[in-house]
């Protein structure tokens, strides 16, 4: 939108870091709402002073911030698998969709299963240190419910604000639920499968 408005380079930033705040602080500044702002705050930054965005670097930076405020993140689950997800995606999204590609694949199926198999590749130590359970599925699951969920998160997200604006919106959000029961039952679907389930038993850091 503000590329459509021709607003200065700086100004989009600001307005963008703003609102990227505010979505931050609605979230009660999650530790992975928190990473994300960082490096959307860096992949914005970087053309305005003419470096190339480096998502290792960013992440890097990422997370030397959040220990900086807070050293005891480094135990927190939902922080590894924050960053285990980035990191996984970053390092290895590129190979898996080149290897899915040279089986033919569809580019689309290609990307998303690429971006799954790499995620769940990045949280595996904490899945194995926190929860001692791997789902073997989970990259097909994640094929079904993320694009759900996204669809029905960001329709939350626009409501939210409009209703800030017109109050009357809000009984709109109605129209999601059926979206997030169906997030629900394939999620609780999946989780039944026994064989699809693996225990492991406990690791330490």
């Amino acid at each position: 939108v503000l590329n459509k408005l021709k607003a200065k380079e700086w100004l989009a930033f600001l307005l963008n870091f703003i609102l990227i705040g505010i979505y931050a602080y609605i979230c009660n500044f999650a530790v992975s709402v928190c990473r994300a702002w960082i490096m959307t705050t860096i992949l914005l930054l970087a053309p305005l002073v003419r470096r190339e965005y480096d998502s290792l670097s960013a992440i890097s930076l990422a997370g030397i911030v959040m220990l900086a405020f807070n050293p005891f993140e480094i135990f927190n689950a939902s922080a590894l698998m924050s960053f285990g997800c980035v990191l996984g995606i970053a390092y290895f999204n590129k190979a898996f969709t080149r290897l899915l590609c040279k089986i033919h694949l569809p580019k689309a199926l290609a990307d998303s299963l690429a971006i799954s198999i790499s995620a769940q590749i990045g949280i595996l130590g904490a899945t194995l240190l926190y929860f001692r359970n791997i789902q073997l599925i989970s990259t097909l699951t994640n094929i079904i419910v993320v694009p759900l969920f996204t669809l029905a998160f960001s329709v939350i997200f626009v409501l939210a604000f409009v209703s800030i604006i017109l109050p009357f919106i809000k009984y709109l959000m109605w129209a999601v639920d059926p979206i997030l029961s169906l997030v629900t039952l394939t999620c609780n679907f999946f989780s039944t499968i026994t064989f699809a389930n693996l225990t492991t038993n406990a690791i330490d850091y």
